[in-house]
């Protein structure tokens, strides 16, 4: 059970895929909780998902996922080697 997500929803089918490309329930879960826990994710209105990503080391790890009340339900997850960086514009 997450600290801030309640319960973390992996189907069977999809547990197969993140055993084959070495993404772990704990890389999952890191990505969930901060994404709650800092609201650092998008809402994709067309599927009722949220997608959020996470670097971790050197790999940064994306989570599609299904919020229905407090638990959440992973729709697909990825894993790439790229850093993400966010340039401010000055204004």
């Amino acid at each position: 059970m997450s600290k801030i997500c309640g319960e973390i929803i992996i189907p069977d089918a999809l547990r197969d895929k993140l055993e084959q490309e070495g993404i772990l329930y704990k890389h999952i879960s890191r990505v969930i909780e901060n994404a709650e826990e800092h609201n650092d994710r998008i809402f994709l209105p067309e599927k009722g998902s949220c997608i959020s990503h996470l670097q971790i080391g050197s790999v940064t790890f994306w989570v599609e996922y299904f919020k229905r009340d407090k638990n959440c339900t992973v729709q697909n997850a990825y894993c790439h080697r790229i850093q993400i960086e966010v340039f401010q514009e000055e204004i």
